[in-house]
């Protein structure tokens, strides 16, 4: 059965990634979405995550297949417009190649993939629970220690330099904190059933430490910045995990299903969120309005869209394969 709290955490959580996104959003918005959307997945990832040493191999291999093929996938379907954008001599085939590379490797920059940029959570995730796997099979006992070491050293990596790495492997590094973080709390969840007044006050901190230490630049992970400075960059860390922990409770509050359903369809989402937007932006030019609100709210309706689509999608496919079968 599913946790109907943990996908509306997804769900708001995609909705403020495709808010985040949006041309025109004021900076102050930004930056509170900025400063803790990309740490509040890593941090659910690290929740849901299950210590096993069991079947290792299958673990790795369900993995790749959950989100590194449909990352391949979805980036070459976006790869389509360019693919004829090259056949029409409009891009050559050196820039077509780049793209390609980046795409298939979840680079985070749009001038390096097919404005797919956003797929570069699925790599980082993978590369992420791929070393929590090993860990788990070798190292059980240290696995949280040992990725929170993971993830000081690519926080320390961070502020010297903005390199990623193949599959995004510093980003990943840094990551590994908050994935840690994402351990821990389930230990602490399973282990005590807190009081009321024990959740007003991680609220409290939360809200207080969200709004207090909200002086600096945020971090931005797809770019592998976390601060400037060893200070910057703890101050934004503890920002990020504060954030996340108001999203949970906003979730637990809410407990949509609307917001479910969004939760358990991200990916698509996180595909052709760049796509859309472009889409959005001409629309908008054409009938001569150029609003973020207005932007936001088409933005969602088209992705919103191509999730119904695809479903039905699948499901025509599936009736028309029982029917072949049936009559065979």
């Amino acid at each position: 059965m599913r946790n109907l709290s943990i996908d509306t955490y997804r769900g708001i959580g995609i909705l403020l990634v495709i808010l985040g996104h949006t041309p025109g959003l004021p900076s102050y918005i930004y930056n509170y979405i900025y400063s803790f959307h990309m740490p509040a997945f890593f941090i659910l990832s690290g929740f849901l995550f299950t210590l096993s040493k069991e079947n290792t191999y299958g673990k790795i291999k369900s993995k790749f297949k959950r989100l590194i093929f449909p990352a391949w996938g979805y980036g070459l379907i976006c790869g389509i417009p360019f693919l004829l954008m090259l056949a029409t001599g409009k891009i050559d085939t050196s820039t077509f190649l780049n793209k390609l590379l980046g795409t298939l490797t979840g680079y985070p920059s749009v001038t390096n993939t097919f404005n797919s940029t956003p797929l570069w959570f699925l790599f980082s995730l993978f590369t992420v629970e791929f070393l929590a796997i090993l860990l788990s099979a070798n190292k059980r006992r240290y696995t949280i220690a040992i990725i929170a070491s993971f993830g000081i050293a690519g926080f320390i990596i961070s502020t010297q330099t903005s390199n990623f790495g193949l599959f995004n492997v510093f980003i990943s590094m840094t990551s590994c904190l908050f994935f840690a973080f994402g351990m821990l709390i389930k230990i602490f969840y399973n282990q005590k059933e807190y009081n009321k007044e024990f959740y007003a006050t991680m609220l409290f901190v939360a809200v207080l430490l969200f709004i207090t230490l909200q002086q600096n630049k945020p971090l931005e992970l797809a770019k592998n910045y976390i601060g400037e400075t060893t200070l910057t960059a703890t101050i934004n860390v503890l920002v990020a995990i504060s954030g996340s922990i108001i999203l949970y409770y906003i979730s637990y509050l809410l407990s949509s299903k609307a917001l479910g359903w969004l939760g358990v369809n991200t990916i698509i989402i996180i595909a052709f969120n760049y796509h859309c937007n472009s889409f959005t932006s001409k629309i908008l030019q054409l009938i001569n309005i150029n609003h973020w609100v207005i932007h936001f709210i088409v933005t969602t309706i088209l992705l919103l869209t191509l999730i119904v689509l695809k479903k039905n999608l699948i499901r025509l496919v599936q009736n028309i394969t029982t029917k072949k079968y049936s009559l065979e």
